[in-house]
């Protein structure tokens, strides 16, 4: 599947193919038919702080606000 994946700190995000993840227990995967950046996403993205405590270390997926088919 693709995603825009954050692969560096102080470098833009890049459209990647990634494995499809398996849904688990109570889960769904979605085909998403769109997906928009939020505050969180552009806080991570401009202000991100390389070892801050509870930092994610890249690479990572940005963006939680999404709308698809089940």
């Amino acid at each position: 599947m693709r995603a825009v994946v954050f692969e560096k700190f102080q470098t833009f995000p890049v459209l990647t193919e990634i494995a499809t993840p398996e849904p688990g227990p109570g889960e769904v995967l979605l085909k998403v038919a769109g997906a928009g950046a939020c505050h969180s996403d552009v806080s991570v993205y401009r202000e991100f702080v390389e070892g801050a405590p509870g930092s994610q270390q890249p690479p990572f997926v940005l963006g939680h606000e999404t709308s698809g088919w089940v």
